[in-house]
């Protein structure tokens, strides 16, 4: 089995599948580390570019526009579990610990 693959990471954390799709993965949205514990860094960035932090379950939890090249987004107050994070149309997952 793929440890890494969303289904695997649903039922190791979650229980039950949440995210049955298939996944967007995109060369521009750069970020580390993942799986994440206090500050999750981007990079590549462009001025203006509109980034959101989402549940597993769909709820935005954090909205913010670029304003470099690099930016840190700070996770320790949320929760332990799996993360969208969509930059304009792209869309990455990640794991908070």
């Amino acid at each position: 089995m793929d440890y890494c693959t969303p289904k695997y990471l649903d039922l190791q954390y979650l229980g039950t599948l949440y995210t049955d799709v298939e996944d967007v993965w995109t060369e521009k949205i750069k970020f580390a580390p993942n799986p994440v514990t206090e500050r999750l860094t981007l990079y590549n960035m462009n001025y203006g570019d509109h980034i959101q932090v989402i549940t597993i379950e769909g709820k935005v939890i954090l909205q913010t526009i670029a304003r470099e090249e690099c930016v840190v987004i700070n996770m320790s107050e949320y929760n332990p579990g799996i993360y969208l994070l969509r930059v304009g149309e792209n869309i990455s997952r990640f794991i908070k610990k």
